[in-house]
């Protein structure tokens, strides 16, 4: 028997703080899951820039004067097939077929290119997805962490080892959130990096871009992106610290996991539909806010739909108070999100401590 596994068996005083993080630290390395399920995420990601990377292009002004001349000579052909259509009265023709299209509406154009360029849209859209993505493989291997000990019946030697069981759970947390956030870091900061990328090379020339005057094909900003990078670290410390308390509380990481994705997919899809107040307290909602900077969000099913910000869910307005928003609807800001999923971290991490406190480990 090796010396570790001697002290493991309880020899000698409990071990000090630095080498029960020690501990824990090398049994997190040693997971095969850390590497496979990262080695996944970045596979996506990867797959997902490349799919990006051949479906766009960088657009030139000679590129856009070819797509604005195939779209007039196709809005051209349909306004003659139009005008000629004898089952429309003559002295409505001009009415019901309009105008033909013009050379300079660069914005209808722009859907005539043979790829459209990479936008700030575009990247937004594959940081959800690299986010997203990561967050899965925190809930995963913070689960993963949570149960084996469980799984394996081996938490008993653990605590024989370093019986001050609130000790034990606060290293392991805290180590299981840092695992995840450094996962975190890693997927979304390659899909911000390979994001960026594609941008600096297919992107529309700014003369152009003003001209088409469409926000979704605005060249690539950098800075915003990476504010939104950032937001989802925060997001996936919460959702390994969940996931680690579930499963914990579960002791299974198949419950702990289920449960997880049930709840969100299932329970919250009913909340959603049948219960418009409790909506805003929702992980799914909560995050969106937290992502957006704030949402509006209608708690009221008899109140009108209305379009707050551009559309429903896009985000405050400029100087938009909750009472402009109208009755019915409310503003739940990033802050609150935030806290509002926080609260649920604790309420769930303070049940699993004490099942593991003052529960039988056996």
């Amino acid at each position: 028997m090796t010396a570790t596994t001697g002290t493991l068996a309880g020899a000698g005083a409990p071990p000090r703080l630095v080498s029960l993080f020690r501990a824990e630290l090398e049994r997190a390395r040693s997971r095969r899951s850390l590497p496979w399920l990262t080695v996944v995420a970045v596979v996506a990601v990867v797959s997902v820039a490349t799919l990006m990377w051949f479906n766009t292009a960088h657009v030139t002004a000679d590129d856009m004067a070819a797509a604005s001349v195939r779209y007039v000579a196709d809005q051209q052909q349909y306004h003659d097939r139009c005008m000629a259509d004898p089952s429309i009265p003559e002295d409505q023709r001009v009415f019901v077929c309009g105008q033909p299209a013009s050379a300079g509406d660069l914005g209808n154009a722009i859907w005539y290119l043979p790829h459209a360029p990479f936008s700030q849209s575009d990247l937004e859209g594959l940081l959800a997805f690299g986010g997203g993505v990561g967050m899965l493989v925190c809930l995963m291997l913070a689960a993963t962490t949570g149960g084996a000990d469980w799984g394996a019946r081996t938490i008993g030697l653990l605590l024989s080892w370093e019986p001050r069981r609130t000790r034990v759970l606060l290293v392991r947390l805290v180590v299981v959130i840092a695992v995840g956030v450094l996962v975190e870091v890693l997927v979304v900061g390659l899909a911000l990096g390979l994001g960026i990328l594609i941008g600096e090379s297919h992107y529309l020339e700014p003369a152009m871009a003003a001209a088409v005057g469409d926000s979704a094909y605005q060249p690539v900003d950098p800075a915003d992106a990476a504010q939104l990078a950032v937001r989802w670290i925060p997001l996936a410390a919460l959702a390994a610290a969940g996931s680690f308390a579930m499963a914990m509380l579960t002791r299974s990481t198949g419950w702990a996991v289920g449960a997880t994705i049930g709840f969100v997919a299932v329970v919250e899809s009913v909340v959603q539909g049948l219960w418009a107040w409790g909506s805003q307290w929702l992980i799914q909602t909560n995050i969106s806010a937290w992502l957006q900077g704030g949402i509006p969000k209608r708690v009221d099913r008899r109140a009108a739909e209305q379009s707050v910000g551009g559309m429903p869910g896009a985000g405050p307005s400029d100087g938009e108070t909750e009472a402009a928003l109208g009755p019915g609807y409310i503003f739940i800001s990033d802050t609150r999100a935030l806290a509002t999923l926080a609260g649920l971290v604790i309420v769930l991490s303070l049940a699993s401590w004490a099942s593991f406190r003052f529960r039988d480990v056996e």
